[in-house]
């Protein structure tokens, strides 16, 4: 009598292994460039954020350390307070905290601008520049209720810093390396802009607001006691629907809304007023639409708050930015 052969479980999970080896060998060489760009750009944008977040946060925890308390009413004193600090949060290979980022390039006005023909502040191992400018202060009342600027307390000044992150620092030695976003092509631009603000935060500026591949953005609502996530919007959606932007019954039949002060999420609202005020390009990407104020408006009705209550519509819709955290940039 023949016995039948058959394969053992050993053999079986041999052959498994090898074909999910050659998958994901397979899966790699045919995996689009854009996507893996995508991918790269994407893990350093949030290093970068991260670490000027938590760098901030902890500065401003001490006096001495804390670049926005009084430094003489001289600005450059200010900068160098950030610098040296934002040094001791980041691995770096290199600090030059001499002198702060000229007016003009700290305002961006020209999108163009090549970040190479400047020395970098800060190195950080991974190869991220890091550009920082002297503290701007501006007390003009703004334009629109979109502010962080209070009307009772006319002698506020708003006060922050514009840092610029050269994602490629030292890599591509030939391409030019700017804030520069081409609407007709899938490259992404080099260099990204955060403000530094008083309440301990860095904020995205630019593209980085708009585009969700730089960062990933939900809003955390409120229902039957629990906490639920909408699905990832821009990091300007989600902070537009928190702010009830999208409401088409609010009282003058417009979609216009007023920002509650002290509130991170609304003082780039300000910043940008104040940058384009100064001729800054960058927004300058957006002039002809790129991306569209769009919006799924039916989760608007989770962040209504219930009548005769004093609570907000950012307390029924909060914002989640959700990076990969790394503390320091290594």
């Amino acid at each position: 009598m023949k016995l039948k052969s058959a394969f053992t479980l050993a053999e079986i999970m041999m052959f498994l292994v090898v074909i999910s080896i050659l998958l994901t060998v397979i899966f790699s060489a045919l995996k689009p460039q854009q996507v893996i760009a995508d991918k790269n750009v994407k893990h350093k944008y949030g290093a970068a954020y991260d670490a000027l977040n938590l760098a901030i946060y902890d500065l401003m925890a001490k006096e001495d350390t804390d670049p926005f308390r009084k430094n003489d009413d001289n600005p450059k004193k200010a900068f160098k307070k950030l610098c040296t600090g934002l040094s001791e949060y980041i691995n770096n290979t290199s600090v030059n905290c001499e002198y702060p980022l000229a007016s003009n390039v700290a305002y961006m006005k020209d999108e163009t601008f090549d970040f190479r023909d400047l020395k970098p502040h800060i190195t950080a191992l991974n190869g991220i520049n890091f550009y920082i400018s002297e503290l701007i202060t501006d007390d003009t009342t703004p334009n629109n209720n979109r502010s962080y600027f209070s009307s009772e307390n006319p002698e506020y000044t708003l006060k922050f810093f514009m840092v610029y992150a050269d994602l490629n620092g030292a890599e591509n030695p030939k391409k030019t390396h700017s804030i520069y976003y081409d609407a007709n092509s899938k490259k992404h631009p080099s260099v990204y802009a955060f403000a530094i603000i008083p309440t301990g935060e860095a904020i995205p500026i630019g593209v980085a607001e708009y585009n969700i591949k730089y960062l990933a953005t939900r809003i955390a609502y409120k229902e039957n006691h629990s906490i639920y996530y909408s699905p990832f919007y821009s990091f300007r959606q989600a902070k537009h629907a928190a702010w009830n932007y999208y409401n088409n019954q609010a009282p003058d039949k417009q979609k216009s809304f007023a920002f509650k002060e002290k509130i991170s999420f609304t003082y780039n609202d300000y910043i940008k007023e104040i940058l384009e005020r100064n001729s800054s390009e960058l927004y300058k990407f957006n002039d002809t639409k790129v991306f569209p104020e769009t919006f799924d408006t039916g989760l608007y009705s989770k962040c209504v708050p219930a009548d005769g209550t004093a609570l907000t519509t950012f307390d029924m819709c909060g914002i989640t930015v959700d990076t990969m955290h790394y503390g320091v940039i290594n």
